[in-house]
């Protein structure tokens, strides 16, 4: 792990500009010189961090960044290209240990303030903050006639740029399903940001926005992995190559079936 202790602040997910770029590179011209003795050098996990408030103290919004690279590791960084759903998987298997220490990084980079893992923002909130929408509880809602009805939110998504929350709820008497908008404050907002998958009090994975047709590939492997052969065989049925389709095990139809509706959703937009 080395700290590159510089005052950039790189605002883009980007390895292409700033102190990324000229770390990435010397890792790789590292990785290209030969060793001092001749002999082959060993592979290494390299992460690069970079504390850009330690000399950066009028930034706004500054906080720890990361890169992780390898070594003469050839399938680990993010320069690093990937052609199929299946290298990837491959990819991810074999560094897991790395990547679930980057999740850690990002997950517990704050100290906690509180000894319940509760928000800080709700947890030192004033008195007379309005209520908080959370998962299953019971809310006065306006119905489609605009009478108020009692009903349970069971979803709900926050827009940020609308500073408001689009709540699904349906009422006591299982009648009506009704979508609601609500305001929410400043405070909610940043609560929301800090952690937006338990923002509603229960646990929800919030989806990643694909940037290519792999990451959307990802996000169907996600939800296809577990389907049934002969499920995934039906859906494929009408595809050239159905008699090749049939030879494959659950696993390898499961990622060939997510790698195409990646592709196919990606060339559509």
């Amino acid at each position: 792990m080395i700290e590159v202790n510089v005052p950039d602040i790189v605002t883009e997910p980007s390895f292409q500009v700033g102190w990324p770029r000229a770390a990435l590179d010397q890792i790789r011209s590292v990785e290209r010189a030969g060793a001092p003795d001749g002999g082959e050098k060993p592979s290494a996990y390299v992460l690069v961090t970079n504390h850009s408030f330690y000399n950066n103290l009028d930034a706004i919004g500054s906080n720890t960044q990361v890169i992780a690279a390898g070594c003469r590791i050839p399938d680990f960084g993010p320069d690093v290209g990937f052609n199929r759903l299946k290298d990837v998987l491959e990819s991810h298997e074999r560094h897991k240990e790395m990547l679930a220490l980057l999740d850690s990084m990002k997950e517990h980079y704050e100290i906690p303030s509180t000894f319940n893992c509760e928000n800080p923002e709700f947890a030192f909130a004033p008195e007379d903050s309005p209520p908080r929408l959370r998962f299953g509880e019971v809310y006065s809602v306006p119905d489609a006639r605009g009478k108020e009805v009692p009903a349970r939110l069971y979803e709900a998504i926050v827009l940020e740029h609308e500073k408001a929350i689009m709540g699904c709820y349906q009422s006591l008497d299982g009648g009506q399903n009704i979508m609601v908008r609500t305001p929410i404050t400043d405070v909610e907002l940043a609560a929301w940001k800090r952690h937006p998958d338990t923002f509603f009090r229960e646990r929800r994975q919030i989806p990643r926005q694909a940037t290519n047709w792999l990451e959307l590939a990802l996000s169907f492997y996600e939800t296809y992995k577990s389907t049934s052969r002969e499920k995934l065989l039906e859906w494929m049925v009408t595809a050239d190559d159905i008699d090749y389709l049939k030879t494959l095990s659950q696993a390898d139809l499961a990622i060939l079936y997510c790698e195409r509706l990646g592709w196919g959703a990606a060339n559509k937009r």
